[in-house]
């Protein structure tokens, strides 16, 4: 019995050890802030890409450890595009007022680039450093996402996902792209990816890309600490830790 019981004990402490990456700060939309670049909600709008247009967003934070709440800001900016892009928009997600949304529309190499940027005033001057996980739903077939390694230690993709890694990648990206068809439920999109984030974490780059003609290239962000990544080594303590378990549980027993 002393020997199951310091198995157990044991096994506890080094759970305790084991590490998991998880982020500090759940994140909502809580409006968009004028001047506004297109609408992603069906039948909106969509503008001429600009090199340098911005939206802003008010943001509504909870502080997952201490379960303090406070405001911040979020600056989405076009930071470059291919000239197979004619349209694009940033705003809310299609049917999701609490995510931002890019929308990009042309030519079948049609891409840009954006930055994100996280504030503590609606003056947008003093950078915000967050930890978070940053969820990358309704890519569609002939869609591609890419986010910078620099700020992302990696991703986990949603149950019953058609995305796969992209390859070649934009150097200093991680890239996924959608190879096998559309999504037809907006309102629950599977094809999701979830990147957790470095720690503080102020700005980000993004490159959205698609080649399908006929229609735009809608993809949607969330930000959420309800998925906890493990690290690599958090699963080789695991399968530690059940080895140990098993070996003391079979010396009991006989």
């Amino acid at each position: 019995m002393k020997l199951i019981n310091r198995a157990l004990t044991t096994t506890t402490l080094a759970l305790a050890a084991c590490s998991s990456v998880e982020a500090a700060f759940e994140m909502n939309i809580v409006g968009v802030l004028p001047p506004t670049v297109g609408t992603v909600e069906p039948g909106g709008t969509v503008v001429t890409p600009v090199n340098g247009a911005q939206a802003q967003f008010e943001l509504s934070l909870l502080d997952t450890d201490t379960m303090a709440t406070s405001t911040g800001y979020l600056q989405v900016t076009l930071d470059s595009f291919t000239s197979d892009l004619t349209k694009h928009s940033i705003t809310t997600g299609q049917g999701h007022s609490d995510r931002v949304g890019i929308l990009i529309e042309g030519g079948s190499n049609r891409s840009a680039t954006y930055t994100f940027s996280f504030y503590q005033d609606s003056d947008f001057l003093v950078p915000l450093e967050l930890d978070f996980v940053m969820q990358v739903a309704d890519i569609d077939s002939s869609e591609q996402f890419s986010v910078s390694d620099a700020a992302f230690s990696g991703y986990t993709l949603s149950s019953g996902t058609q995305l796969v890694e992209l390859y070649p990648v934009a150097p200093g990206f991680i890239g996924l792209t959608n190879s096998a068809g559309e999504n037809p439920d907006k309102a629950n999109p599977q094809a999701a990816a979830n990147f957790q984030s470095i720690a503080n974490v102020s700005s980000f780059q993004v490159i959205v890309a698609g080649s399908a003609t006929g229609y735009g290239s809608e993809f949607q962000f969330d930000f959420t600490p309800d998925i906890v990544v493990p690290e690599p080594s958090t699963y080789a303590c695991l399968l530690g830790i059940v080895a140990f378990s098993t070996v003391a549980l079979r010396r009991r027993r006989f």
